[in-house]
């Protein structure tokens, strides 16, 4: 769960976390922070709200071994406890690898300093991000590195969750390339395409269906017979057509990126009682042209004539 992609549902998680982490009585938080001047960091394992720190230097430039060795750390420091012990790191690399049984050099380096291992309470491992105990680990490595705790020159992105499997790196560019809200399931297929052709700018209206037959479609609006029937013109420009919600180019630009699923299904509807392109006769060709009205849906269903639009489904 990337910080900066999702940032409510990470917030979601914590209240939930904080609400099940503050009835257990041996909760240890752990991090990382690199030092400035050369390629290792200070590892950290602290059990908040409690003030027992532990930490040591871990000469590497990978983040990850970095918080493996915190979470070694808090390990050796709970050997004499007979209680559960719950571990709070906020790197997902480092959960995994842990997790798996895995770990750098340096991790076992650090674990070989217990002398029983059998010896050890039932430790769960929680993978999260933003708690407060995560907070004060963190500000008390930066303390001790001698760095700002609220310095985000470098995003945490990429930098502090880096991107490691197929999965990860498809789910970021989908996220970060993503400029508009994907349509409700509670959509139809033919809304769902329509608010699709909305958004991308690509919905086929009077003046692209005139470009490409000059002598079959007009491009003139069918309700003002004035203006050219542009997307913008039949959607909320012309002046004879019924009142919507949309006022001006600024609220027209506010529902598009909206996330509400009742504005994105007035976007879809709204299209819908769009005039139509008028056909009118070819010469030479004998084909009959047809003057009446009609609504987008019409429209839709020349798209098949339309090769230049793409593959367009439609019910």
């Amino acid at each position: 769960m990337n910080p900066d992609l999702h940032p409510e549902r990470r917030q979601a998680r914590v209240r939930q976390l904080t609400k099940t982490l503050r009835k257990q009585s041996n909760v240890w938080y752990t991090d990382a922070t690199p030092y400035s001047r050369r390629p290792s960091f200070w590892a950290v394992a602290c059990n908040y709200p409690k003030t027992c720190f532990t930490a040591c230097t871990v000469p590497t430039p990978n983040i990850a071994a970095a918080e493996e060795c915190a979470i070694a750390l808090a390990i050796v420091r709970v050997t004499d406890s007979r209680n559960p012990i719950t571990i709070v790191t906020d790197s997902q690399d480092a959960y995994r690898t842990i997790s798996n049984g895995l770990g750098s050099p340096r991790t076992l380096a650090v674990s070989r300093t217990i002398c029983d291992m059998h010896s050890l309470p039932q430790i769960n491992f929680i993978w999260a991000g933003g708690l407060e105990g995560n907070e004060a680990a963190h500000d008390w490595a930066c303390e001790c590195t001698n760095q700002d705790p609220f310095d985000r020159s470098v995003s945490p992105s990429l930098h502090w969750h880096p991107l490691l499997t197929y999965s990860d790196i498809l789910h970021y560019y989908h996220e970060t390339r993503q400029h508009y809200p994907n349509p409700s399931r509670h959509f139809t297929r033919q809304q769902t395409t329509i608010l699709r052709l909305i958004q991308t700018n690509t919905y086929p209206h009077p003046k692209l269906f005139s470009r490409i037959y000059p002598g079959t479609y007009s491009d003139q609006s069918t309700r003002c017979k004035i203006d050219k029937a542009t997307l913008a013109h039949i959607t909320r420009a012309c002046p004879k057509a019924p009142p919507t919600f949309i006022k001006s180019h600024h609220d027209w630009g506010a529902a598009l990126h909206s996330n509400d699923p009742e504005i994105r299904l007035q976007l879809a509807r709204l299209d819908l009682d769009a005039p139509a392109p008028v056909a009118r006769p070819h010469e030479g060709t004998g084909v009959s042209g047809c003057t009446r009205d009609r609504g987008d849906l019409a429209v839709l269903t020349r798209v098949a004539e339309v090769r230049e639009l793409g593959n367009i489904g439609t019910d």
